[in-house]
């Protein structure tokens, strides 16, 4: 056998297993999460020797199944909405609780279920995760994006009219609304008609002054545009999951069709060099695609924008860029 595989199969073989971790509940903790970052590491190593995904898989079958018992690790695993990164687990992450019944709402999110105290293997896992950085900086960008809002919303005289393109549940507009409900009109995009009813329910306090336009980002535009033009355009994690010329496309048509001059166009991405990547990739099953602040500024260069109308700023984490491009164009 590859001596990388070798490693990977110690690394799966020492692996706690449910029933098996007992003991004080702090060393088991340690215990559990030191094998998580050892699984991490044989995962990269196998990687950097060449190893093909699928025999990777194949090694840490037995371990992929304990993590499953995780109910975090399970959905993204599954992804019982049929694609990745959908609004409900962006709402498991931000809250750090599981939700407790298949109809997820602003009501239904129940701490008790992912921090009991147990000893489980499946619930230490469950903490850790939802305790990382991989989760908080999912918190910071909602944040981050609040503050935006809030920002634009503030220093405009008149009524502010913003765009929220793949907005999930709208965590952000939510914060951010409880101070300017009146000063806003706002366009929802969303191509999970799921995601839209539950924004409904969440933003029912300032409903009357949203536009839902549900449907694909890259085939919405002619329709966003008969609502613009905005002074903030929001795309969230959108660029997580945009190919390059995707990226630029969006990029392009916000930035010709829908900002206005001096307006505002806030993204994020997960940044390169992301350590949770081996787990979420191999022992989940969620790919994003990681950018550097150079990756940022070539696409953004591709669309006929200066460097001097992007900031790109990481959040504390380091694991995200926020990019924060304003249109200073003359015409």
């Amino acid at each position: 056998m590859n001596k990388a595989l070798k490693i990977l199969s110690q690394a799966v073989d020492q692996f706690p297993r449910n029933g098996i971790a007992t003991g004080e509940q702090m060393k088991v903790f340690h215990a559990v999460t030191r094998s998580i970052h050892d699984l991490s590491a044989a995962i990269l190593n196998c990687e950097e020797t060449g190893i093909e995904r699928t025999d990777i898989l194949k090694q840490i079958e037995s371990v992929r199944r304990v993590w499953a018992d995780s109910p975090f690790f399970k959905r993204i695993q599954e992804w019982p909405t049929g694609y990745q990164g959908d609004f409900e687990t962006i709402e498991y992450l931000y809250h750090a609780r599981n939700p407790n019944s298949s109809e997820t709402s602003p009501q239904t999110f129940d701490a008790s279920e992912s921090f009991s105290n147990t000893y489980s293997v499946a619930n230490i896992i469950e903490k850790w995760i939802l305790s990382s950085f991989a989760a908080q900086q999912h918190r910071n960008k909602v944040q981050w994006q609040a503050d935006t809002i809030s920002e634009i919303i503030s220093r405009n005289p008149t009524r502010s009219n913003i765009l929220s393109l793949a907005a999930g549940g709208n965590l952000d507009i939510e914060l951010a609304m409880k101070r300017w409900v009146d000063k806003t009109s706002l366009v929802i995009n969303d191509i999970d008609e799921k995601a839209i009813a539950f924004s409904r329910k969440r933003l029912s306090a300032i409903v009357g002054n949203c536009h839902f336009l549900p449907g694909n980002v890259l085939r919405i535009f002619r329709k966003a545009q008969s609502f613009g033009p905005f002074d903030l355009v929001l795309a969230g994690g959108l660029f997580d999951y945009l190919k390059d010329e995707h990226a630029v496309f969006v990029l392009r048509n916000v930035y010709t069709k829908l900002m206005k001059r001096k307006g505002t166009f806030c993204f994020t991405n997960i940044a390169k060099n992301n350590p949770y990547r081996p787990l979420i990739e191999y022992v989940g099953n969620w790919f994003l695609l990681e950018r550097d602040e150079t990756d940022i500024l070539e696409l953004t260069r591709q669309t006929g924008i200066k460097d001097s109308e992007v900031i790109i700023e990481r959040n504390k984490t380091e694991l995200s860029l926020l990019v924060r491009i304003t249109n200073l164009q003359t015409q």
